[in-house]
C-alpha cells in the first residue's frame, strides 16, 4: 500500500495497534471480516473490524509539530490520518503518534530549536572526520536524532528559556576513590544538577572526581557514559577504575569488537568488595562540614 496514502494500523499479541502500511500488499472487506494479503506472501490472513483500521486522505501539515515529551528533529513531512499523525524522518523511518501526542507550534520557539540543531549538523559536517567516501561520521550520527525529550540535558540546551533542571540527592554519598573539600562539592553538584561543569589545571583531582561520580551513579542503579574529543583521556578514566577492579562493569564502546570482548569477556565472577563505613559521607550538610 502507499504509506502516504493510508495508514493501515494491525492489532498486533499484545493487544497493541502497529502501524503495518508498508507491509500489506492489498486488503478486502468482506463485512464483519478484512483479509489482508502481505508483500512475499501468498497466504491471506483474518482480521476482525476490532483489529483492523485504515485511514485515508490525509491532510498533509506543517512541520510545526512538538512532540509533548520533547523535540522532533530531522522531520521530511507529517501526515494526518484523523486522529493519527504519520511523521516521516529524512532517514526514511516513520512513526505513528495520536494526535494528543502532539501538539500545534505556530510560535518561533519551536522554530529557532530546529534552526540550533540544524547549526550544529552544518558544523559537524565540515569540522568532523571523512570517511573514504567523504561522508562527515558526526553528521551522520546527528542525521539518526529524531527525538530530544523534555527532562535530557539537551533538550534544556536547545531551548535557552528553559532551565536546566535541579534535583534532590536523598541519598548517601560515597568516595571509594577519596576526596577533599572542593572534590565533595563538585560530587554533589553532578548528582544534583542536570549539567555539571568541572574544571582546573592539571593535579587537581579532575579524574578522581570524575571516578566518584561514577561510583555514585553506579551505587544508585545507573548506567554512565564516559565521553571525550581524545582516546587517552577515556582510557586514563578505564585504567584507573580497573586499578580497583571495575573493569568487569567498564564496555569501551565503538568498534563492533569492543562490544563482543567485553560481552565475551564476562565470566560471572566479580571482585569481593568490603564494605567500609568510613567510605562514606551521608547527605547531610552539617555532617559532611564536620567529617571534611
Amino acid at each position: 500500500m502507499n504509506i502516504e496514502k493510508y495508514l493501515i494500523l494491525l492489532r498486533d499479541k499484545d493487544g497493541k495497534f502497529r502501524d503495518r502500511s508498508k507491509d500489506i500488499e492489498t486488503y478486502k472487506n468482506y463485512g464483519k471480516i478484512i483479509k489482508v494479503k502481505f508483500y512475499n506472501n501468498e497466504n491471506l490472513y483474518t482480521y476482525t473490524k476490532n483489529n483492523f483500521k485504515i485511514f485515508t486522505n490525509p491532510l498533509n501539515i506543517e512541520n510545526k509539530i512538538e512532540f509533548n515529551l520533547g523535540n522532533l528533529y530531522n522531520i521530511n513531512k507529517i501526515l494526518k490520518f484523523d486522529l493519527y499523525y504519520k511523521i516521516f524522518f529524512n532517514d526514511n523511518s516513520t512513526k505513528v503518534t495520536s494526535i494528543k501526542s502532539l501538539q500545534y507550534n505556530s510560535s518561533e520557539n519551536n522554530n529557532n530549536n530546529n534552526n540550533i540543531f540544524d547549526y550544529f549538523k552544518e558544523i559537524a559536517n565540515i569540522v568532523s572526520i571523512k570517511t573514504e567516501d567523504g561522508e562527515a561520521l558526526l553528521n551522520k550520527a546527528y542525521q539518526k536524532i529524531l527525538f530530544v525529550e523534555k527532562w535530557t540535558a539537551l533538550y534544556s540546551y536547545l531551548n535557552p528559556s528553559i532551565k536546566p533542571k535541579d534535583k534532590e540527592f536523598n541519598s548517601i554519598l560515597i568516595f571509594p576513590f577519596g576526596i577533599n573539600q572542593s572534590q565533595y562539592q563538585a560530587v554533589k553538584n553532578a548528582m544534583e544538577n542536570q549539567i555539571s561543569v568541572i574544571e582546573g589545571p592539571p593535579g587537581t583531582g579532575k579524574t578522581q572526581t570524575i571516578l566518584n561520580i561514577i561510583a555514585n551513579l553506579i551505587y544508585n542503579g545507573k548506567s554512565v557514559a564516559v565521553v571525550s574529543n581524545n582516546n587517552s583521556a577515556t582510557a586514563n578514566v578505564f585504567e584507573k577504575l580497573k586499578q580497583f577492579d571495575f573493569d568487569y562493569i567498564c564496555a569501551t564502546l565503538g568498534r563492533k569488537e569492543n562490544k563482543e570482548n567485553f560481552i565475551q569477556n564476562q565470566n560471572g565472577l566479580y571482585p569481593n568488595f568490603e564494605y567500609n563505613e568510613n567510605d562514606k559521607i551521608e547527605a547531610n550538610p552539617n555532617k559532611n562540614k564536620e567529617l571534611i
